[in-house]
């Protein structure tokens, strides 16, 4: 084994253990989802590993966890199916129409009345000109 397949498997156990005690209070365990990081972890640091073999260690650590993620997430985001979770996510679009037609005016949201200036115009002249 190469200095880079081990520290790409070593980062993508890092990743694991992260990811798997980030997620634990919101879905179970699951093995192939752990095994995951540390395989694509271990094929991208030997790949870097390979292509520059004398670089610094921790230069191929950073470049195999920051593969791993991005093959990950882009895996993820792009060529999978969203999980039913995510299929037919409800939607409360009300607040456009609302913003859009004028009855929600972020400033009302706020609690402001109205961005018009002071009235006592004097006072703000005399502020100013202070400085």
């Amino acid at each position: 084994m190469n200095r880079g397949f081990q520290l790409g498997l070593l980062g993508g156990l890092i990743v694991a253990c992260l990811g798997s005690w980030k997620d634990t209070l919101f879905e179970p365990f699951e093995w192939k989802k752990f095994i995951r990081s540390p395989l694509i972890g271990a094929i991208s640091g030997g790949i870097v590993g390979d292509q520059y073999p004398d670089s610094p260690g921790l230069l191929i650590f950073g470049t195999a966890i920051t593969l791993e993620r991005l093959t990950v997430e882009t895996w993820k985001a792009i060529i999978r199916k969203p999980p039913g979770k995510f299929v037919n996510p409800e939607r409360d679009t009300g607040w456009l129409a609302k913003r859009l037609s004028g009855q929600s005016h972020p400033q009302k949201v706020l609690g402001v009345q109205h961005m018009a200036p002071p009235k006592n115009r004097q006072y703000v002249n005399k502020a100013v000109s202070a400085y």
